[in-house]
This record gives structure tokens, C-alpha cells and sequence, in this order.
């Protein structure tokens, strides 16, 4: 407090202050954090430790602090921090191991850090409405309600469940904090950019790895090679949406660049020697090509040459992979016939029978989450660990998704910004549909991060072009 108030009457005096006249928040924030700094580095100290779970504590607390700040910037972060952090082997559930990546700690703390805010500002609870907001709520509770019984009954472990159902809730957690924060275009037009970014950075990476020989998978995917299937899934849905992009390029500039991006990942695609990913291409081009009404002819043209020109031009490693399919000793029943084919490729077939048997036990909401059996089809998954409930719902998602891409790709009043996300998006899914049946896709995080970012600017076109063109 000035003492002079005299001196200081009807001047703004640079020693005069007053604390009262603060928030509560902006008074109290700063000491919490400061105390959950100093205890976190007593307990970290006391405790010992290991320095990688500290530093990312401590990169959590920063974190936090923008996401309260800016949540633009935090969610910047997170799509960089997507494919290009690292993970952490935390034990084994399910038969796999548990891995948690910097990322998912990134998602939650970006989550509380947003959930602080808007209580402060006390907007709690306002969440911009979408077509999915109540199918989302309603699978997951049927996921918690199937986990929780399959916990009483002894089938599945209480410490399993609840890393799998965190990591399905995580990626609905992206949707809504995505929607929620996006008020403008620009924001909209700002986030793909680094989506992009992030991309682009992940196809140099992968084209660098082709010389080390083996199969291309992300980068910091720890111990056991890392999974390619992961890897061509990912690039299957930006391929998507750098198509859709090129196709609905505002300017030659942009077509060029969107081109750039599309043809970049083609290679490192094909060297990942996922056949599911390469048979998913297929329909994902075929999407794009049946939607677009700009360039359908040319496109057409380059897709029929490319395809003729593929069992000339594909490296080696690429046609022996392809041959490897069908070279076995071994059949398996498909459709009432025996068909030779690899080890990996039958037991994706008996996951089916497998799917099945356990179905009929538990039809209505399944065994669980996880459901207790480690198979490579989204599908056969979800009918295990939810039963019938779940898997209507999860269909359900899927086609409002369907639906409102093709909604916003028709519509007048789009931008051919709107319009180039709606087509790739609609492509990438259409693939991704098929990639689900040689993987649990929709539970993969490389690939459900950016799909869930994605679908929230999707689902929330439609009131940033209402709110553009609206008069000032």
C-alpha cells in the first residue's frame, strides 16, 4: 500500500497495490501449484523414483499450466506429442504388456487443467452438443457396467479393467475437450496444421528407418520392434485426409502441398509390410474416389494406372510379403471351403469362432473390458467385451460419424476446407473399417488420437460455417 496517498491521487502510482482485489483462483493456483511442486520432489526423492517418471511430473505440472492458461497451446502440444513421445512398460494385463506414454499423462493432465479453468470461469458442465455426446455417454457406460460385473464375478482382474476402459475413455476425452474449445476456423484451420506437422515429421522418420532393413514402425515404441500394423494405420487415415485436402485445395499452392504429403507416406506405408493396412487402402481410395466431384476423372485415371503399375514398381520385400499370405501347410475353414494361408491370417479367421463361442455365453453385455482374450479384430472385441449392448452402440457411433461427413461434404454452405476434412475423414474411416479386421483398431492410441481429434472438428463444422457467415 502507498503511503502517500496524496502523492498518488489521480496518478497511477507504480507502488500501489492490492492483493484483495484479486480472484480467489489466481491467488490460490499459484500456491497449490508450488505446493504439489515441492511435494512431488520430496516424494520423488524420498521414494527414489526413476528420473523419467520425474521429469515427467514435473513436464505435467508445465503442461497443466498452459492447458489452464491457453488450451489452444495444450492441445497444440498434444498433437505434436501424439506419435513422437515415448513410452513406459508399467507391467502386463491381458496378456500384454501395459505401456502408458507421455501422451495419455498429457491428455489427462490437459483435461484437468481445462476442468480447472472452466470451473473457475464457472462454465462447468457447458459442452458444445453434438449428435455423439449421449451415444458416447451410453457406451461408456456399458463398458463400465460390463467391466464392473466381470470384476464381481471373478472373470476379468479390477487392475486390467481399469487401464482399459481409462484408455477407451481417454480418446472420448479428446472429442469433447476438442469441441468444447473450438469457437473459430482459424483455430480449426490452426490445428490441422500441426496435425499435419506431426505428420510429416513421422514419414521423414519412417523413410530414414527403410536402409536399417526390418519392418517401419512409429519411433519411441520401446521394446519388441514396435507394431507396423499401428504404424499403417495411421498413415492410412492422413493419407486419407492429405487426399482429401489435395482434392478440395483452396489454391495450386495447397493441391501441390497436400499432393507432397500424400505421395511422402506411400513408401514407408508399403514398408511397414502390414497386409491389413494394404488391403485397407484399397477401399479408402475407392471412398475417395466415389465422393469427390472435383478431379473424379483424373483421380480415376491415376489410381487405375497406379494399381496396374504396382506388381512392377513394389520392392521385393513388399511381393514377398504378399506371397507369404498364402504359402502354409496348414488350412483353415473359411465359408465352408479350406483356404491355405499364413499362421498370422488363420488366426485372424478363428477369431471369429472364437468371438462367437464367447458371444453366446454372455450375448447381452459381454465379459468385460478387457474380455479376457487377446485378438487382432476390433469387431470380434467389442461383441466380446460388451456383447450385443456395446456393439450397437459402438455401431451406432460409427454411422453417426458416416453421416455427419457426409452431411457436411454435400452441404451448400461448406468451405472447401470443411468439405476437404469431411471427404478424407469419411475415406480414413472407410479404411480404418477395414484395417479393424487384422487389428483392434478403434482401441489403438497412435491411431485413435488423432481419429478422435479429427471427428471433433468434423462434428464441429457445422456451427464454425454458421458462426463465419453470420454478419458481423
Amino acid at each position: 500500500m502507498c503511503l502517500d496517498k496524496n502523492a498518488c491521487e489521480g496518478l497511477k502510482c507504480p507502488f500501489t497495490f492490492n492483493t484483495m482485489r484479486k480472484p480467489f483462483g489466481q491467488i490460490l493456483t499459484p500456491a497449490l501449484l508450488f505446493t504439489l511442486a515441492a511435494t512431488g520432489v520430496i516424494v520423488f526423492v524420498f521414494f527414489q523414483i526413476p528420473a523419467n517418471f520425474a521429469f515427467l511430473f514435473f513436464v505435467g505440472i508445465i503442461i497443466f499450466l498452459v492447458a489452464f492458461a491457453n488450451a489452444d497451446i495444450a492441445l497444440i502440444i498434444l498433437l505434436l506429442s501424439m506419435l513422437l513421445s515415448p513410452e513406459f512398460r508399467t507391467g502386463t494385463a491381458a496378456g500384454r504388456e501395459v505401456a502408458i506414454r507421455a501422451d495419455d499423462l498429457f491428455l489427462f493432465v490437459i483435461f484437468i487443467g481445462w476442468m480447472a479453468k472452466m470451473a473457475l470461469n464457472k462454465e462447468l458442465g457447458v459442452l458444445r452438443n453434438t449428435p455423439l455426446n449421449a451415444i458416447i455417454l451410453a457406451y461408456i457406460v456399458v463398458c463400465i457396467f460390463s467391466s464392473a460385473l466381470g470384476v464381481m464375478q471373478d472373470r476379468i482382474s479390477i487392475k486390467s479393467s481399469f487401464f482399459f476402459n481409462l484408455k477407451y475413455i481417454e480418446y472420448f476425452l479428446i472429442f469433447f475437450m476438442v469441441t468444447n474449445n473450438l469457437k473459430t476456423m482459424k483455430q480449426a484451420k490452426r490445428f490441422m496444421f500441426f496435425l499435419f506437422l506431426t505428420y510429416a515429421i513421422i514419414c521423414v522418420y519412417s523413410i530414414a528407418r527403410i536402409p536399417v532393413g526390418g519392418r517401419v514402425t512409429s519411433p519411441f515404441e520401446g521394446r519388441g520392434g514396435g507394431e507396423p500394423n499401428t504404424l499403417g494405420g495411421y498413415l492410412l487415415f492422413m493419407m486419407a485426409l492429405a487426399a482429401g485436402m489435395m482434392l478440395y485445395g483452396h489454391n495450386r499452392r495447397n493441391r501441390i502441398l497436400f499432393l507432397a504429403l500424400f505421395c511422402a507416406a506411400l513408401l514407408p506405408f508399403m514398408f511397414t509390410l502390414s497386409r491389413g493396412s494394404w488391403l485397407a487402402f484399397f477401399p479408402m481410395a475407392l471412398t475417395l474416389l466415389a465422393f469427390t466431384r472435383r478431379y473424379k476423372l483424373p483421380a480415376i485415371a491415376v489410381f487405375i494406372l497406379a494399381v496396374s503399375a504396382l506388381p512392377f514398381v513394389a520392392p521385393h520385400q513388399v511381393k514377398e510379403r504378399v506371397q507369404e499370405t498364402f504359402k502354409s501347410n496348414k488350412s483353415t475353414r473359411l465359408l465352408g471351403k479350406d483356404v491355405y494361408v499364413s499362421e498370422s491370417a488363420q488366426a485372424r479367421i478363428n477369431s471369429w469362432s472364437v468371438a462367437f463361442k464367447k458371444f453366446n455365453i454372455r450375448p447381452v453385455v459381454g465379459h468385460g473390458v478387457p474380455g479376457g482374450t487377446v485378438i487382432d479384430n476390433q469387431y470380434a472385441r467389442v461383441l466380446i467385451e460388451t456383447g450385443m449392448a456395446g456393439f450397437i452402440l459402438f455401431a451406432l457411433i460409427l454411422g453417426m460419424m458416416c453421416k455427419t461427413g457426409f452431411e457436411v461434404l454435400r452441404s451448400a454452405e461448406s468451405t472447401d476446407f470443411a468439405r476437404g476434412i469431411s471427404l478424407g475423414f469419411l475415406a480414413g474411416l472407410i479404411g480404418l473399417l477395414f484395417h479393424s479386421l487384422s487389428a483392434a483398431t478403434f482401441i489403438l492410441v497412435r491411431i485413435m488420437e488423432p481419429f478422435w481429434f479429427v471427428a471433433a472438428i468434423l462434428f464441429s463444422l457445422p456451427a464454425l460455417i454458421e458462426k463465419e457467415k453470420a454478419p458481423v
